[in-house]
């Protein structure tokens, strides 16, 4: 299943999507300082960024209008995407808070229907309480 909804409304909004694909910028920096083997410089790695994106194709029914914008001045949409709801098999991607980008999107036709791409940036969470609240998506294995 494919859940797709504003930030902080609390009714289920399926999509019936056609595709989607997961791309996960990780930013990594190095550590420099004393402590390491001789000659090392280097003594560890700190993560610097994390940012999804999503591409998908929904109906063009469902399609998200707001594009072009650095995120700051558009609603903020939540995905929950269910892959098997089998118990010991279960995976499911959760992102809290996503802004549609560009590209603008054009009609394409999959499968004799009408669809739209869409592709989706994931920034911080607002409730900077802890990592989890703050993570840009989360990954569900049961």
């Amino acid at each position: 299943s494919f859940v797709i909804q504003t930030v902080g409304t609390t009714t289920r909004t399926l999509a019936a999507i056609n595709s989607f694909e997961l791309s996960i910028d990780l930013g990594l920096a190095e550590q420099y300082g004393p402590g390491g083997q001789a000659n090392q410089r280097i003594i560890g790695l700190k993560r610097t960024r994390c940012i999804p994106t999503l591409k998908f194709s929904l109906p063009w029914e469902d399609y998200i209008t707001a594009f072009g914008t650095d995120g700051s001045d558009t609603t903020h949409k939540q995905i929950l995407i269910t892959l098997n709801t089998t118990a010991g098999k279960a995976i499911g991607l959760y992102f809290p808070r996503m802004y549609p980008v560009d590209p603008v999107p054009t009609f394409e036709n999959y499968n004799e229907l009408l669809n739209v791409p869409v592709t989706m940036r994931g920034r911080l969470g607002t409730d900077t309480t802890n990592d989890l609240t703050k993570s840009t998506f989360r990954i569900g294995i049961g």
